[in-house]
């Protein structure tokens, strides 16, 4: 009787010490897995900041080199407005012309300031598109894992 409840014993030792063992390599395994996945979001996060701060970089260099080109152009118009002034023969003619050059200066100004914030408003959107959808995919993850 005591050899059998010995053996019962053991039996029981052995069953529970391989359940143990199942249950510490199935948690090994979950954590490895877990971490490989955060692993592998966290470098798909950095290549979304990367894609985001390169399309901002290049949108940022176009818009530059719209307002030098706009710059240029304004002052052109500008010499060729003070040139024509130069020439005037009384001063109704000058503020005629002065009138006009700011007139059309104002307007250009103004599609100019336009055409900038819809460029801005639109690279602002498409710069941060990359980092949009990654954060969507890690609120998906988080939802699917809880």
């Amino acid at each position: 009787m005591m050899d059998e409840m010995t053996s019962k014993m053991q039996e029981t030792a052995e069953t529970m010490m391989a359940n143990a063992k199942e249950s510490v390599s199935e948690m090994t395994a979950k954590a490895q897995e877990t971490a490989t996945e955060m692993s592998d979001m966290a470098k798909d996060n950095v290549a979304a900041v990367v894609e985001s701060s390169k399309l901002a970089t290049k949108a940022t260099n176009d818009l530059t080199k719209e307002h030098m080109e706009f710059a240029k152009a304004s002052l052109e118009d500008f010499a060729a407005a003070a040139k024509e002034m130069a020439t005037v023969k009384n001063p109704s003619d000058l503020v005629k012309l002065q009138g006009e050059y700011l007139r059309t200066a104002m307007e250009k100004n103004m599609e100019f300031v336009t055409k900038t914030t819809e460029a801005m408003l639109k690279m602002m959107g498409e710069a941060a598109q990359p980092i949009s959808t990654r954060m969507s995919v890690v609120a998906d993850k988080v939802k699917t894992s809880v």
